[in-house]
């Protein structure tokens, strides 16, 4: 899999088009407080429908100590559990704890992973081979050079390739725009789930892409997240472990009928979101 992500000065960004650049866990979180070590009175409670209630703190020390003890350093298993906490913190529960379990999975199958290599094949890029390792990993290798190469050139775009993306994307728009005050793009391509609009054959990947841009006077940045299907394929993995039905025109069944069943759906295909519109946008990443 490849990732791609630009970076630049909000206000000459502004003015430019730019054209290239299943375990059954259930978390509730309660507190969105920075993860760090628990206080001696957290801890986690059962709640009504099997659910425990976790702070941030005790999601951040959950997902590192199961990655570290999956065999992932301490330092990689931090980027991975401020990843997860992150979406457990936001809400995005098919991207939080939900995921634990297939990186887990992921480091004890191929691990270890070699550390990742960056090079700068033009002044104003970056590019990171990530020996089939984890993305969020790759992206903070690349992240200072990136970053020292847009504020000094304006823009800067990076290549992540050879990576394992199966995380939330706007981890990393938001870390350019919270910590360096930067503009991003990023884009990533994927498997194909996706049919093509009236179509019932697996053609296009959801393919996810996020944006963030910052704010002044101490506002949170704008962010947007989103794939180029109606839903996030870990959003229909959770309705079939949670026993819900998808919303109409999410997926159709390998024969091409429409389908609110997850099991069925995952069986098919995906459908683009907007129709057509979602699907040029699809075909643009499957193209490029």
């Amino acid at each position: 899999k490849w990732q791609m992500m630009a970076a630049g000065n909000p206000s000459r960004l502004a003015r430019r088009l730019l054209l290239k650049a299943a375990s059954p866990l259930r978390c509730c979180l309660l507190s969105s407080s920075t993860p760090s070590s628990p206080s001696p009175s957290s801890s986690s409670s059962p709640a009504e429908g099997g659910k425990v209630t976790l702070t941030a703190a005790q999601v951040y020390d959950l997902a590192s100590g199961a990655l570290m003890q999956s065999g992932l350093e301490k330092e990689h298993a931090s980027t991975l559990a401020k990843v997860i906490s992150s979406a457990e913190r936001d809400q995005c529960y098919s991207h939080g704890l939900f995921r634990l379990p297939g990186y887990c999975r992921a480091i004890q199958m191929c691990g270890p992973f070699l550390d990742p290599v960056v090079s700068e094949p033009s002044p104003a890029s970056v590019r990171v081979s990530g020996h089939e390792g984890l993305a969020a990993i790759a992206f903070e290798a690349a992240r200072p050079r990136l970053v020292e190469k847009a504020q000094e050139y304006g823009i800067a775009a990076c290549v992540l390739s050879n990576v394992r993306h199966f995380s939330a994307l706007w981890y990393e728009t938001e870390t350019l725009a919270v910590d360096h005050g930067l503009a991003s793009f990023a884009f990533v391509g994927s498997k194909a789930f996706v049919a093509h609009q009236g179509g019932r054959k697996r053609t296009y990947g959801t393919n996810p892409m996020s944006f963030a841009f910052p704010r002044g006077g101490g506002k949170p940045p704008m962010v947007w997240d989103q794939a180029s299907s109606v839903m996030a394929r870990g959003e229909i993995q959770l309705a079939m472990r949670d026993g819900h039905d998808l919303p109409p025109g999410a997926a159709v069944d390998p024969d091409g009928n429409d389908t609110v069943v997850p099991e069925i759906a995952l069986k098919g295909a995906q459908k683009t979101f907007a129709g057509h519109k979602g699907t040029s946008i699809a075909l643009d990443f499957h193209t490029y």
